[in-house]
């Protein structure tokens, strides 16, 4: 039994062993772990879409990781232990992680993982705080620096780019404009020009254009004629998500020097000052872009320090590029300031740069392993490759994740370094160094090794017994830093080697040291307590067992045993012999008993707590006891005391001086012995220490003190019983000895900084005193250098002077030098009146400016102060005019060189010398510049940019730009206007004076509809300037009078009223057209009205359906009637209420009250008003039991509450209401559940008994039909069928019980009554018998009717008895069961049934039978299946919804449906599910896309489960593409502007959501985008800015959900003088004619001729082109156009008075009808306009939609039939009818092409055949409109080539390619293809839209384009267009 034991301790203890090494192994080695490829910073932003990581991984294998959340303590108050807490959040406010399913989750390789969450599950607490990581190895362990996370919530970003205006010449500025909360993650990545190319990054552009470095803005560069009207856009990309933005087109506009002449000054930078910090090896280009004419020149200067500038310098390194500055692969030597200087002969203006270059902070901590000693002292210092500024609350240190805990006299922190002083155990570890600077942790990693490690015993011995002369082995192993040795004990005394016993000890190759004690022959002496010690420097571990001897009691004999007074002291007995009874002790012949200082153990240790020696002292008996003996001895314990010291202290001392100091015990057993230590160090005896020993007492003697001996002295007492210590501080005074001693003379120049050092070493530190020799010899202190140090920032000369620096720390004599101070002056002047401050570090900011009139004279005068000798020079704008000095109008007075000054003399000014004169003084010790910005006075120029706005029947707003004021301010304007319309005498000409300042006036008292003209000029103190240019303009027409007619208002639906009314009289509208506003608010809510706006140009009767209202409400409403000049009467408050609906939402409060066992109470409260939707007529409820809940039972009730009875007993009811109006039935309630309450349960069903043939019967019966609650019991009566005979009982909770033996012969009745908790009910039937042991063969068990779930398992009891022996067959339907896997019958012989399905449903036979008899019985078995596939039908479809009606397939084994899911989707969404109740036949979709393909399927769900999906249905919501209801009125032009009336597009049914207007240059057949609009449509858009009699084409793309309609028009601008161009048809069919037929003929010289006047011609016609181009910028600037007979204007819309809520997207706005007409432009208006239909708005869904459709209607073959109009067939790129636009019920031309993109980015070509009726199929698809008469696309020359692209496409799907009509080529797609196009992008992947099939992997580049045939890219290409909601 022992050795099994043994055993079992043996294994658990080297599995511990070995458990514990495992994660040790890693530490075998002396490696330094740390983190693999940690986080790039501590502050981490990501994308709530994406999601992100946390990794937290060493180098070191088989670490743990954990994951905390910290929490930043409080600010303030922080102990030196808790310095990193507060920047790095460790240890002591921290939570640890745990995963959160679908939130986070933890890695156990050190991954911390947030997945992607919607905007609604942001959680600040898990996605926007604070992680940190601990990985932990064996005993030592790693922190992280903590992670901040911050989520960027999903959104759309919009990038802007102002349109510029720049000087010719000059370099023109854009700025992307970025939003701010997003320039952390979203970063600019190029510049595209409006082609789409990007700009700056190859070598032809490179000095065209420059990105700037900060915030990378572009620079185009000498901006000229050719880069007028250029268009640029930026592309930034989400450095988080990677999605890609881009900004819209922003314009250069490039003004000439004839309209303005001006000073614009520094453009960028904004600010004049700007620091910027680089990372050694960046690239920097920093800008100063100037504007202004002339054009400005920039210089770049640098400087370093004081104030020497310097001219930048190209090199490998530097470059400078226009206005800008480039700096390649910075080093820290480019550290300086750069300053740039923008000059003209205007303005002068400058911006300085500083730059500070430093390379990556970089740390790291010497020692990085230090294996040292306990005891000893380590420092460690942290390194860096570069100073960075510290303060204590960026600082932490941590040893094994922990925060250090600092002890002032042992860890001494001080900036970088550590100090750790007597290292000991605990201080092994890992050690991090953690320093935070910009917001960035920096951290470095070091190991200290404790070299004495206390040893570990690894291997021992166990206890055990012996018999005596049996040979003892134990053995001990051990290891330790240094080796241990090992020493055996025996009962605590030394074992000594002799004859018997034999010790070992070497060492293994695993550097254990291994240790044997051998006895050859045990006595029964032997036994006792054996001890293996293992000793090294480090401790000692001992390990003892008690080896146990056979044999009588024995003690061996033992010295005195010493204890310590007040100490804890144990005394064993050392007994041998076994076995023993009781070992006992006294003392003075009393034996000992436990008390509260003594106690006694059974194995005979004497514990004493706390030893006294008056009482403990003295001689013990310990006496051991065994069965048949005893042994005693007598044991000494002596008490001793410990040392007990007084302090000792040290005088003030002087190095050289002597010194004895002495330390005494007062207490203490002698002897006694003394030890000094210096700074913890043992002091040994020298020359100059010497020591003196007394029994008690000891004296150190110092002969002669020096610097050296200073420190904490120790004096340290010890003996046996311990040892005591007292310490004292030594301080040497030393007299100072200079350590930085100061020449006797310093040379500096003004503004220099000047330090002159001067320190000295003492004890203690010296103290230091400036002193300056005064006139007389006196010395006065300079009390700012005694504190500070000898420090003069940019020096003058009144510090010249002989100073003196006095160090003294008040031992032995001070010590003092003297330093003359000589300071030097370079030139200066003295500018006085110099506007603001003046920086001397930057000399070429002294600035005058002299003002003067053109024709004065005047003189520049220069003087400069400073040492001599100062020479002067003058340049004016750079150039040197020693040069110019013969030029008469120019004379320099003084000498060149002297130093009087200089004197510039200019006789007569003008305006040519006004500009920048520098004068320039110089002399050895620097130079200084006076700069003169000379200013010409001269009238102003003429007023430009007069523009007319805001124009009305009785006034008109003028504005202007001011002129360039002549160098004088404007001191007033006048505005002389002119009436030019004819038949007014009076007030034909006026003129207003206004003031200076102003820049604009409004016209009053103007007779309304006249046309006026006029003029502005600007006076200054010389004269009035130049006259502007004539301007003209017509004031308006005037408001509408009268008001609408309501006919009638009444409810349409549940949320909509029809508004039927007649416009007012036509004479009342005053102007063409009238619109309506329609007010609408809930009756009696004195809300603001909700406002819907309807343009109209009919006189006819108008019908309009509100939608969008609340249900069965009452609202009031009014109708006002508007024009583009203002509004008219309000019509009267008509009121009607909106219809009544089913109620929206289910009862409120629905409880239940338990009645009886048969009947329940429910009650209930209305619906909230607002879910009402009508009166409550009608309440219909359901319940059913949980016992069957296939039959459901329903009905009605009129009130509030209802009682159901004739309930089942003790049955579980759910049930459920709903509130119905006149309408229909709400949503029913939430199901509440509720219990009958239990009662006496009903009679068991049947009974019958049968023999088993043995004297015994079974009696069997069903249970009660009503249980009433839960049976608990049966009890069964029987008796003898004779009077008076005994009724026996039996209990079971069976349905069955065997009885017996009964007497035979006799006739038995037998009965059953059933319990529950409340009592027993009825009895059964009776059941007779006569007892006989006949042996028929009889069945116990009766048939009964089962339902099994499918798949299920089931047995099915047929119990059978009788004897002989009896068969038994089952038969299911009429078959015999015989061998199937699927059925197994029992030993009891009943049937299980697995794997139960559909088929194995019905009866079920058991038949018995043997020679006595046979019997029978029946099992029906029902097998329940999930429900089958729906039958789904559409009835109905609307605009958007539609009827979803389905039916069910019935049987008898599928219960019925609990639940249906319907799912839909349209082609560009996701699927969408809705569920319904299990009752429902049919169900309404609403709030679908108007005229959108939809696919819809059904699954039925029951309490077996969920069933197949019906087939997928498809369906089409009603609603076709918009129309052009009248094209004469669509397009009306001037000389450079088109108009287009958008109006002229009606929606039908569909709300339009797109227009699109691209329009192309006949000239040079460039195309344009003039307009992406999809929202706040305005009622005319203007096309500006274009060329005067210039042919071009124009097209309007109006788009809806359904399709949308193209429009192409050709339009000729009008000419300069507006007047129209009329343009002659060259025939050149007869040309061609005419020269076939002199070819004919044979003349060569005749076709010579002929070629040659053709040449001639179209050479003419191409010069007069040119003439007209030439010619259109002087028109823009004069602005001279004459208007024609049927010209006018499209005047502006005051805003409506009504308030009003968001209109629906389809209606328009009536603010978005004002329309500014540039005065320089006139519009042409046709009186058509006045005529057309009336625009009716339809009701719609306002959904915005999806899915663009593109409506080409193009006819194609029969395999098209099942594809109509508008019909989305995926993102294909686009699909174009380019012959002719029809609408749907039209027949599309013969020979029209279809174009459009494939995924391979190639463009198909589609020619249409043959036109064929309106039952074909249609071809449509979505997506942009293409010009494919534009440059860049294809067209029929390239159909061939479109050939073999169509084949390749349709070889990939097996079809065939057919011809079209002219050998021209015809890709048919087909239904295949149809599934191919279909939704493959991203619902929520915004995307250009150029690249529908590139977006599915999201990693497009928007720079690969535009690739091979594909079309150029026009401005919006990337308009971003959203898929899905």
């Amino acid at each position: 039994m022992r050795k099994g034991m043994r055993l079992r301790v043996h294994w658990v203890a080297v599995t511990t062993i070995f458990t514990l090494l495992i994660p040790l192994s890693g530490l075998c080695d002396d490696s330094i772990p740390g983190f693999v490829s940690p986080p790039p910073s501590t502050s981490i932003q990501y994308s709530n879409r994406n999601g992100t990581s946390l990794h937290c991984k060493i180098s070191e294998s088989g670490a743990l990781y954990e994951w905390f959340e910290v929490a930043t303590p409080p600010d303030g108050g922080l102990s030196s232990s808790q310095l990193g807490s507060r920047m790095h959040g460790m240890i002591h406010h921290e939570r640890r992680v745990h995963e959160i399913p679908g939130f986070r989750k933890v890695f156990q390789n050190g991954t911390l993982w947030l997945p992607p969450f919607r905007s609604y599950e942001y959680n600040p607490e898990i996605h926007s705080t604070t992680y940190q990581c601990k990985a932990k190895f064996g005993p030592l362990a790693l922190i992280s620096p903590r992670y901040t996370i911050q989520p960027v919530l999903q959104e759309t970003i919009q990038l802007r780019v102002k349109d510029v205006y720049s000087h010719r010449g000059n370099s023109a500025f854009l700025r992307c404009e970025i939003p701010e909360h997003t320039q952390g993650y979203v970063k600019l990545i190029s510049w595209l020009d409006g082609s789409g190319r990007r700009v700056g990054w190859n070598q032809q552009d490179q000095d065209k254009y420059s990105e700037l470095s900060q915030g990378g803005h572009l620079v185009v560069h000498q901006i000229s004629s050719f880069d007028e009207y250029t268009k640029f856009m930026c592309v930034a990309q989400n450095i988080l998500t990677g999605e890609v933005y881009s900004s819209n087109q922003a314009t250069i506009f490039v003004t000439d020097s004839e309209i303005m002449y001006d000073r614009t000054g520094l453009v960028y930078p904004t600010s004049n000052y700007t620091k910027i910090h680089l990372r050694t090896g960046q690239n920097v280009s920093i800008g100063c872009i100037g504007q202004g004419i002339p054009v400005p020149q920039t210089i770049w200067y640098r400087s370093i320090e004081g104030d020497q500038l310097y001219p930048v310098t190209t090199n490998a390194n530097t470059r400078v590029r226009h206005e800008i500055l480039e700096l390649y692969d910075v080093q820290t030597s480019h550290s300086a300031s750069y300053i740039c200087q923008v000059t003209n002969t205007n303005f002068q203006q400058t911006a300085r740069f500083d730059i500070e270059v430093s390379p990556e902070y970089k740390l790291s901590l010497t020692p990085a392993l230090e294996r040292t000693r306990k005891g000893s002292n380590v420092t460690l210092t942290c390194a860096s490759n570069r100073e960075a500024p510290v303060n204590s609350s960026q600082l932490a240190w941590y040893r094994n994740g922990q925060p250090l805990e600092f002890n002032s006299n042992r860890h001494i922190v001080e900036t970088s370094s550590l100090n750790i002083l007597g290292v000991g155990e605990e201080d092994g570890g890992i050690y991090q160094y953690f320093h935070t600077e910009d917001q960035t942790v920096y951290s470095a990693i070091a190991r200290i090794i404790i070299q004495d490690s206390v040893p570990e015993i690894v291997s021992s011995f166990a206890g055990d017994t012996y018999i005596p002369g049996q040979y003892l082995s134990l053995k001990c192993v051990a290891r330790g830093r240094p080796p241990p040795r090992f020493k055996w004990l025996l009962d605590g005394y030394d074992i000594k080697t002799d004859a018997r016993y034999r010790q070992s000890q070497y060492v293994t190759a695993l550097e254990n040291v291994e240790s044997q004690l051998n006895l050859t022959h045990l006595t029964d002496k032997d036994g006792g307590h054996y001890s293996c010690i293992a000793m090294n420097t480090a401790g000692t571990v001992k390990h003892t067992q008690h080896i146990r001897v056979f044999g009588p009691p024995y003690i061996r004999e033992v010295g005195p045993v010493s204890g310590v007074e007040g100490g804890w002291l144990q005394v064993d007995c050392p007994v041998s012999g076994y076995p023993i009874q009781a070992i006992t002790w006294k003392k003075d012949g009393r034996q000992i008993q436990d008390s509260s200082r003594l106690k006694v153990y059974q194995n005979g240790t004497l514990i004493f707590d706390r030893v006294e020696k008056n009482l403990d002292e003295g001689e013990y008996t310990c006496t051991a006891t065994s069965s048949v003996s005893h042994y005693s001895r007598n044991i000494n314990i002596k008490v001793i005391v410990a040392p007990k010291m007084v302090g000792f202290s040290f005088q003030t001392l002087e190095e050289g001086m002597r010194t004895v100091v002495a330390c005494q015990a007062v207490e203490g057993e002698l002897p006694i012995q003394f030890q000094w230590y210096r700074n913890s160090e043992l002091l040994e005896a020298t020359d100059s220490i010497s020591f003196q020993q007394g029994p008690y007492s000891s004296t150190l003697f110092f002969n002669q003190l020096d610097r050296k001996q200073s420190g904490n002295y120790t004096c340290k007492a010890s003996n046996d019983a311990g040892s005591d210590s007292r310490s004292a501080h030594l301080s040497v005074n030393v007299p100072p000895e200079w350590t930085e001693k100061p020449g006797e003379s310093v040379l500096a120049a003004v503004g220099d900084t000047l330090v002159v050092p001067c320190s000295a070493f003492g004890v203690p530190p010296p103290s230091r005193t400036w002193y300056k020799t005064e006139v007389g010899g006196s010395l006065t202190e300079v009390e700012e250098f005694s504190r500070t140090g000898f420090l003069v920032e940019h020096i003058l000369t009144s510090w010249n002077g002989n100073y003196t620096c006095t160090l003294d720390n008040g031992v032995g004599r001070s010590i003092s030098t003297q330093v003359q101070i000589v300071v030097k002056s370079p030139p200066r002047f003295n500018t006085g009146n110099l506007d603001g401050p003046t920086d001397t570090r930057f000399n070429f900011q002294n600035t005058l400016e002299k003002r003067s009139r053109r024709g004065d004279r005047v003189s520049l005068e220069c003087e400069a102060h400073g040492d001599p000798v100062i020479k002067y020079t003058w340049n004016k704008n750079g150039m040197d005019l020693e040069q110019n000095i013969l030029k008469k109008d120019l004379s320099i007075v003084g000498k060149i060189g002297s130093e009087a000054g200089s004197i510039l003399n200019i006789n007569m000014v003008e305006p040519y010398h006004a500009g920048l004169y520098k004068c320039e003084a110089m002399n050895e010790y620097g130079h200084d510049i006076l700069t003169y910005h000379l200013v010409v006075v001269d009238i102003p120029s003429a007023v430009y940019n007069v523009t007319v706005s805001e124009i009305t029947s009785r006034q008109a707003h003028i504005q202007w730009s001011p002129p360039n004021s002549g160098n004088s301010p404007v001191l007033h304007y006048t505005v002389h206007t002119t009436l030019m319309s004819e038949g007014f005498d009076r007030l034909k000409e006026n003129e207003i004076t206004v003031g200076g300042q102003s820049r604009s006036l409004i016209l009053r008292s103007l007779i309304p509809g006249q046309e006026y003209s006029l003029t502005v000029r600007a006076h200054n103190e010389v004269g009035p300037g130049r006259t502007s240019q004539r301007i003209k303009f017509k004031t308006e027409e005037l408001a509408p009078e009268g008001k609408a007619r309501v006919v009638r208002v009444t409810g349409f639906s549940s949320t909509e009223l029809e508004v039927v009314w007649t416009a007012p009289p036509r004479a009342m509208w005053n102007s063409r057209e009238l619109g309506y506003t329609i007010g609408f608010r809930i009756e009696g809510s004195g809300s603001d009205y909700g406002t819907i706006n309807i343009a109209a140009s009919s006189d006819k009767q108008f019908t309009f359906i509100i939608p969008g209202l609340e249900c069965y409400t009452r609202y009031e409403m009014v109708i006002e009637v508007w024009n583009y000049k203002g509004r008219g009467e309000k019509t009267s408050v008509y009121s009607a209420s909106t219809l009544q609906d089913a109620p929206s939402g289910s009862v409120e409060d629905l409880k239940c009250e338990v009645l009886s066992s048969t009947s329940l109470k429910f009650t209930w409260n209305l619906p909230l008003q607002r879910e009402r939707n009508g009166e409550i007529t009608i309440y219909s409820y359901q319940y059913y039991t949980f016992q069957d809940p296939d039959e459901v039972y329903s009905g009605q009730a009129n009130t509030n509450q209802i009682i159901l009875d004739k309930l089942e007993m003790f049955s579980n009811y759910s049930f459920r209401i709903r509130a119905h109006t006149e309408v229909g039935g709400g949503p029913y309630s939430v199901p509440i559940q509720c219990t009958t309450l239990e009662d006496v349960p009903g009679a068991p069903e049947k009974i019958k008994v049968v023999s088993t043939g043995d004297s015994s019967f079974y009696v069997s019966w069903l249970p009660p039909s009503h249980p009433g609650g839960n049976i608990i019991r049966y009890t069964i009566y029987w008796r003898l069928q004779e009077q008076g005979a005994q009724i026996q009982t039996v209990k079971t909770r069976d349905t069955k019980v065997r009885l017996g033996p009964l007497d035979m012969g006799d006739w038995y009745d037998f009965w059953v009554r059933a319990e529950t908790r409340v009592g027993q009910g009825p009895a059964s039937s009776i059941a007779t018998i006569l007892a006989q042991n006949s042996g028929n063969a009889q069945i116990v068990n009766f048939g009964m009717d089962w339902k099994v779930e499918q798949g299920k398992n089931h047995v099915l009891d047929c119990l059978a008895v009788g004897k002989p022996q009896i068969r038994v067959r089952w038969i299911h339907e009429g078959q015999p069961i015989n061998q199937n896997p699927r059925y197994t019958v029992l030993q009891n012989r009943s049937i299980s049934i697995h794997n139960a399905s559909r088929e194995m449903s019905g009866k079920y036979h058991c038949e018995v039978e043997n020679r006595q008899g046979a019997d029978r019985i029946t099992h029906d078995l029902l097998v329940e299946t999930e429900p089958g596939s729906p039958e789904v039908r559409i009835q109905n479809p609307g605009t958007d919804n539609v009827e979803i009606v389905w039916s069910m397939p019935t049987h008898s084994s599928v219960p019925p449906v609990i639940q249906y899911v319907l799912a839909y989707r349209s082609y560009s969404q996701d699927w969408q599910s809705v569920k319904l109740l299990g009752d429902s036949s049919h169900h309404k979709l609403t709030s679908l896309e108007c005229g959108s393909q939809y696919s819809v399927y059904l699954r039925a769900r029951n309490r077996i489960g969920t069933g197949k999906s019906s087939n997928i249905v498809e369906f089409r919501t009603l609603g076709e593409g918009p129309t052009l209801e009248r094209k004469d009125n669509l397009i009306t032009y001037n000389i450079t502007t088109i108009l287009v009336n958008l109006e002229m597009f009606k929606a039908r049914d569909c709300p339009i959501t797109r227009f699109r207007i691209d329009y192309t240059n006949e000239i040079n057949g460039k195309s344009n985008l003039a307009a992406d609009l999809k929202a706040d449509f305005p009622k005319l858009f203007r096309i500006e800015n274009l060329q005067p009699a210039t042919r071009y084409k124009v097209r309007i793309t109006a788009v809806n959900s359904a399709g949308d309609i193209q429009v192409e028009e050709e339009v000729t601008t009008l000419d300069i003088h507006g007047n129209p161009v009329i343009r002659q048809k060259v025939d050149w069919t007869q040309g061609r004619l005419a020269v076939l037929f002199v070819f004919i003929l044979a003349i060569p010289c005749v076709l010579t001729g002929l070629g040659f006047i053709a040449y001639s011609s179209v050479c003419k016609r191409l010069s007069s082109n040119q003439d007209d181009r030439s010619s259109l910028k002087k028109a823009f600037y004069r602005q001279d156009s004459r208007m024609t007979s049927n010209q006018g204007f499209i005047p502006t819309l005051p805003p409506p008075h009504i308030s009003r809520q968001p209109l629906p997207p389809h209606l328009p706005n009536p603010e978005d009808l004002y329309e500014e007409i540039s005065p320089y432009a006139t519009v042409e208006v046709s009186n058509s306009m006045n005529s057309g239909k009336q625009n009716l708005i339809h009701r719609d869904q306002l959904d915005e939609f999806n899915t663009l459709y593109h409506q080409g209607f193009v006819h194609c073959d029969n395999e098209y039939k099942s594809l109509r109009a508008g019909q989305p067939l995926g993102t294909m790129k686009d699909v174009q009818n380019t012959a002719t636009v029809n609408t749907a019920r039209k027949r599309s031309k013969t020979g029209g092409l279809i174009n459009f993109y494939t995924e391979s980015n190639q463009m198909e070509t589609f020619r249409i055949q043959d036109s064929q009726d309106e039952s074909d199929g249609m071809y449509a698809h979505a997506l942009n409109s293409v010009d494919t008469d534009s440059p860049g696309y294809e067209t029929e020359e390239d159909d061939e080539s479109d050939l073999e692209i169509c084949r390749k496409l349709r070889k990939k799907r097996g079809k065939s390619v057919s011809s079209g009509s002219r050998g021209k080529s015809l890709c048919q797609p087909d239904s295949d293809d149809q599934q191919d196009f279909r939704g493959g992008a991203n619902p929520e992947y915004q995307v250009p839209v150029h690249s529908s099939y590139q977006l599915v992997n999201g990693d497009f580049d928007p720079f690969d384009f535009p690739p091979k045939r594909k079309p150029k890219l026009k401005t919006n290409m990337f308009q971003e267009t959203k898929f899905g909601h």
